[in-house]
Order: structure tokens, then sequence, then C-alpha cells
């Protein structure tokens, strides 16, 4: 292999050794909760994380995105920025206690984004403690708002305004548990938020009210009646459904949750505009058909994360498939939903890189192996430096 530079070997010497480190890092950070819109107390610790390692102008930025700066970085020059997710899709009502059998850490979250925010701590360490100049600027960043109705607000204020005002020109996210999978493909999804309301009340004495459960069942099987095409690939999820407080009560409210997806935009479209026809039509239907009471009311957001693609042959992606191919990994460019998709939605490139390996993710049985850390880091490592050999000029 040809260095980029001198320094990779030991740089990915330390990485290698101080492999237990990273592991007490990762767990003490997945264990402080972080559901969306409360990533405040993880990326607290984060920041003292970075600033103990050596980073330079560490600080959270006006959406909370903890940000630190590699030394050696040489500005003006090209930018830039490596990434992972600070929330998880589950709430403060979920104890995380990480368990160990071996290599394998066990626990929600561990995997998705514990195992990218470890890979953080992890590699601005070591560039701290192996100095290398760099002909550009090198930022950690751990966004805020990834997943569950977050919307990419951290990824999505970083694209637009960049760090301390200097736009990025790449951008990498770490959240990936396939070795050789570089995500260069952005899915292109549609988020629909809904809030029925009715008067409520006795399920046998005011029978022939709207009923909001009722109503929200209806349009989640409704949509589930779409005709999927066999490519490209289009999904519907129902992540969310919840109404009621008792079995003989008609609900006064009934709020739902429906993802949809596709990697294709036009076929997105067509679901979504389906899904909207779905959600007027029960409505109308259900008030129509009501005995007494008022209309069934509709609260309906929609919010919608773009897609996009970050060309094969652009310096970010033959960067990461070379540090791949020269590990064995078989190289794979899968469709995804990352961060990234903020970037790439802007021709920013970006891609979605391998975190080490884990599984479970976004379930309570989530983990996390250990000991394939040490090769994501140094093929991390790798591409960094490359993509600077790459664009220097």
């Amino acid at each position: 292999m040809l260095d980029p530079w001198p320094g990779l070997t030991p740089l990915t010497a330390l990485l290698d050794t101080r492999n237990e480190e990273w592991t007490a890092h990762q767990v003490a950070l997945c264990e402080v909760p972080a559901p969306a819109y409360g990533e405040g107390p993880r990326a607290a610790l984060l920041a003292r994380l970075f600033r103990a390692a050596g980073l330079d102008d560490v600080h959270l930025d006006e959406l909370g995105n903890v940000l630190g700066r590699a030394p050696g970085s040489t500005v003006p020059g090209r930018c830039l920025a490596v990434s992972a997710h600070l929330d998880t899709v589950f709430g403060p009502e979920v104890a995380v206690r990480v368990q160990r059998d071996g290599d394998i850490l066990a626990a929600p979250g561990i995997s998705d984004d514990g195992g990218g925010l470890g890979m953080l701590v992890a590699l601005g360490t070591a560039l701290c403690e192996v100095p290398l100049k760099l002909p550009g600027e090198l930022w950690l960043a751990a966004t805020v708002g990834e997943e569950s109705v977050g919307h990419l607000r951290g990824a999505r204020h970083l694209a637009s305004d960049g760090v301390r005002g200097r736009p990025l020109d790449a951008f990498i996210t770490l959240d990936s548990s396939a070795p050789g999978h570089i995500v260069r493909h952005g899915t292109h999804s549609a988020n629909h938020d809904l809030v029925l309301h009715g008067p409520g009340g006795h399920a046998w004495g005011d029978f022939g009210v709207v009923n909001p459960a009722v109503a929200l069942a209806r349009i989640v099987a409704r949509v589930s009646q779409y005709n999927l095409p066999e490519a490209p690939r289009v999904t519907f999820n129902c992540g969310i459904l919840e109404a009621g407080y008792a079995p003989n009560v008609i609900p006064a409210r009934a709020h739902g949750h429906l993802n949809l997806r596709s990697e294709d935009a036009a076929e997105l479209r067509r679901l979504d505009n389906f899904a909207r026809r779905a959600v007027a039509e029960v409505v109308e239907e259900v008030s129509r058909k009501r005995r007494d009471g008022p209309e069934l009311r509709l609260e309906h957001a929609v919010t919608e994360r773009e897609g996009g693609e970050t060309p094969a042959d652009s310096p970010l992606v033959l960067a990461a498939v070379a540090a791949a191919e020269y590990r064995g990994w078989p190289v794979q460019h899968p469709v995804s939903s990352t961060d990234a998709n903020a970037f790439m939605a802007r021709g920013i490139d970006a891609v979605c890189l391998h975190s080490g390996e884990g599984g479970g993710e976004h379930t309570l049985a989530e983990w996390y192996d250990t000991a394939s850390r040490p090769a994501a880091l140094a093929a991390l490592a790798e591409t960094v430096l490359r993509w600077f050999a790459l664009t220097a000029g």
C-alpha cells in the first residue's frame, strides 16, 4: 500500500493498540440518553472527550452539533468533516446499560450510532498524538437530529452553513455496520405526522361519533394497499400508532406516523401522493358517516428527506474504495438514508462508511463487535488522508 502520508502507519498502529480505551468511551457515550431533541447531555460528554484528546476549537454550534478541529489542519484549504450522529431512536424511558460478552457489546444504540461516536473519539485522539500536517482543514463533528423526527437538522445546518462560516467540501458519516459498504446514494423519503381529533366519549353510550383511532387504523391499512413496484425499491412503514387510555373509551386523539421511502424520487412522489389521498379520503369518509358530534379534525405535517448521489469517480469515493479494497472487503454501494443525504442534496460529495460490525439496529437487541473497530478505524484514517492527497492542489 502507498501511504498517502508518511504518518499513516504510526497513526493506524495507535488506533489498534488502544482499542480498549475506545471501547470505554463508546460505552460511556451510549449510556447517556440522547433521544431526538434531547442530545444535550451526550453532546456535553463528547465535547469533554474532544477537549481531553487535544482537538482544537471544540465547541457546540447553535443547533447543538459538537465540533472539533484536528491539529495540523491548514487554513485555508480544502475542508472535510468526519461525523457521527448523537441521537438514538430510543426515548429517555429506555434505561441503557451496556452488557459485554468478550468482544461483543450489547445495548440499545451501541452500534447506531455508538459505534460512530467511539470512532470519532479514537480518530481525534490519534490525530492529536501522531501529528500530521494536513493540506487542508479536518473537522470531527457529532450531529443532532439524524434519527426519528430530527429531520437531519444538524447535518442540514452543516451542509448549508459549514463550520465557522467555512463551507465543507466533503463529508463522511460513520453509520454503517458492514465492512466494504460505501453508501454514496441517499434514499428519498417523506414523513407524514398525523394527529386526529374527535370529541371522545364512552365506547357504548357515544358510539357513532368520529373515532380518531379507527380512522388512523384505516389510513394505515389503505396506504399498505399501495401496489409496490418490483424496482426501484419502495418501502412504507408505520412506526408510531397511539391513542386512548382505556378499552371502553373512544379516544379524543390519535397520533400516527408514516415513513415512505424510495431510491427513486419519482417513485417516492407517486407513493407520497397516494398516501395524501388516502388520508384525505379516510378523514372525509369517517366524518360523513358519523351519527353524532363534530367532524374529525386532522393535523397533517409532512417533512421530506431529499436523496442524492455522490459520483463514483469523486475523490471521496475513490479514497474510500481504495481503503476498503486494500483490506479485502467486497465493495458495495447500498442505498440508504443518513446524514450524508443533507450534503448529497446540495451537490456536496458525501458518503457513509463502516463504523465497526454490529446488528439489531433500532431494537433492544442491538450489538457491536469491538474486535472489528481497529480495521474500521484504519480504513477511515486512510480514506481521510487519501482524500486530502487527491484534492490537494
